[in-house]
């Protein structure tokens, strides 16, 4: 029997998200009070452009703002969890795909965290709601791609039922 399940996350914003935020629209209001108020006073030329420089420089808040917008797409198939990360609802792009079956370690991270902080990974993919919340796990494999690989991710019950039957003895630290 096919097992198939899926699921989507929001990432919480972060401290860091937000900041990027403040910082674009500090450099929006800059360019604005550039454009409106200090290029017309040098020339006529760029005073009948400031409205084109305004409106693209809106554009461009508008794009790079949506970037800290991120949804995780947890697609698990038989044993095989496929990772996705979607952008402002725009642009989806496939972070990782695990077998489960290849798990050296699974639990719930905020219990495990210190432990792990200490060990050397090859890489590390984050794709949990918030990596400091009680519903963030880990899982540590070893990846063909990426090698020694810590997983961070934020699933439900399906997805996690749908692990335990394809993990080994003794993988699932609850």
């Amino acid at each position: 029997m096919d097992i198939f399940y899926e699921q989507l996350v929001k990432k919480q914003l972060t401290p860091m998200d937000m900041m990027k935020r403040g910082g674009l629209l500090t450099a929006f209001v800059i360019v604005a009070f550039l454009a409106f108020f200090v290029l017309p006073a040098f020339s006529a030329l760029f005073a009948s452009f400031s409205i084109f420089i305004v409106a693209g420089a809106a554009y461009g808040v508008w794009y790079l703002w949506g970037t800290t917008n991120l949804e995780y797409e947890y697609i698990l198939t038989n044993g095989e969890i496929d990772v996705d990360k979607i952008i402002s609802q725009r642009k989806r792009k496939r972070m990782v795909t695990v077998n489960v079956r290849n798990f050296t370690e699974m639990g719930k991270y905020a219990d495990h965290a210190e432990e792990l902080s200490r060990q050397n990974f090859a890489s590390k993919v984050e794709a949990a709601r918030d990596p400091r919340g009680e519903d963030c796990w880990y899982a540590v494999t070893d990846h063909a791609k990426y090698g020694h690989m810590l997983l961070l991710f934020s699933p439900n019950d399906h997805i996690m039922d749908g692990c335990r039957d394809y993990l080994k003895r003794g993988v699932l630290k609850d």
